[in-house]
């Protein structure tokens, strides 16, 4: 049965924090869920604090308070998105140019039958026809298959992106934030479920 996950695409950004245990060499995708590890939480900071532009600082609270600090009407850009998976085999990753917070657009596009923003080189894009939904990797095309979900499926599967990702932020990495920024841990929090999840 098809299924779909937030995730997000960890891109090299400069120099890690010494802070951060996590090796940031990596340039893949990562799931965002309850079940994410110290590893994953880590990567997930890592390309938030430079997306966000922010100087390197010697601490986690030094850079998480520049991190407040930033003007949230600015918003963020995180790239990735949702994936759509066929099975652990078969997956279609978001394009160039998706990003997690636009995970709230994919869900309303989905929900009124329309294709969303999900990148570009390759170019997903989601068609109906009747109750099916056909998740296409680069356009609607002759020689690539899509990914077929009944309708309601696909809907369900975009709405748990969201839980999902609000359970990434509230479960690991809220625990990580209060380990190391108690202080900042709740604000972190709620400012990202407002930036990604429109919350």
């Amino acid at each position: 049965m098809p299924y779909a996950r937030p995730v997000l695409r960890v891109e090299p950004y400069g120099e890690r924090p010494e802070w951060l245990n996590a090796s940031t060499d990596v340039n893949d995708c990562i799931p965002l869920s309850a079940l994410a590890n110290e590893r994953e939480v880590e990567l997930f900071l890592y390309t938030l604090l430079g997306a966000s532009q922010l100087e390197l600082r010697p601490t986690p609270d030094e850079m998480l308070g520049a991190f407040m600090e930033l003007d949230e009407e600015d918003g963020i850009t995180l790239s990735g998105g949702i994936a759509f998976y066929q099975d652990e085999n078969r997956r279609i990753m978001p394009g160039c140019c998706a990003g997690v917070e636009q995970i709230p657009e994919i869900i309303e596009d989905v929900a009124n039958r329309q294709s969303p923003w999900l990148g570009h080189d390759p170019w997903p894009t989601i068609a109906y026809e009747g109750d099916q939904a056909y998740i296409w990797p680069d356009h609607i095309s002759a020689t690539e298959k899509p990914i077929v979900y009944p309708y309601e499926e696909l809907l369900q599967s975009v709405y748990r992106c969201a839980t999902e990702l609000e359970g990434f932020i509230d479960g690991p990495l809220y625990t990580w934030l209060v380990a190391r920024t108690p202080d900042l841990a709740g604000a972190v929090s709620e400012r990202l479920k407002r930036l990604l999840l429109q919350v």
